[in-house]
This record gives C-alpha cells, structure tokens and sequence, in this order.
C-alpha cells in the first residue's frame, strides 16, 4: 500500500494502525507534503519502532508522491 495516497480505511486496516492513528498519518502527511521513507511514520504519536515493523511489509513509499 502505498501511505501517500492510502485513506484513512485503507491506513487501518495495516496491523496495529486504529481509526486515530490513521487520521494522524493522513494528517503528517499532508503537513510534509508526503512520506519519503518508512522512518518519517516514528513522527506520528502511536508509531514506534514495534509497530513500524509490524507494518512495513504492507506499505510502499515512494518519493515525490
């Protein structure tokens, strides 16, 4: 999936990611203008390191989205 264009329905159903957590990546994404790695996620609060992991096989970033 790629979280750059992903919605909130789509971000909650990767493992871990609820309703809330997925409004606050849709929101970081918007303020950034985009994801350009998997570590730009550690900044939304609910993302750490346990569950970046859980959720990196599911998701793409691509730059320049």
């Amino acid at each position: 999936m790629d979280v750059n264009r992903a919605g909130i329905r789509e971000l909650s159903g990767l493992p871990g990611i609820s309703d809330p957590i997925a409004r606050e990546i849709e929101e970081e994404r918007t303020r950034r203008g985009g994801f350009r790695r998997p570590q730009d996620l550690l900044a939304i609060r609910g993302i750490k390191e346990k569950r970046l992991k859980k959720i990196l096989p599911f998701i793409a970033i691509f730059p320049n989205n």
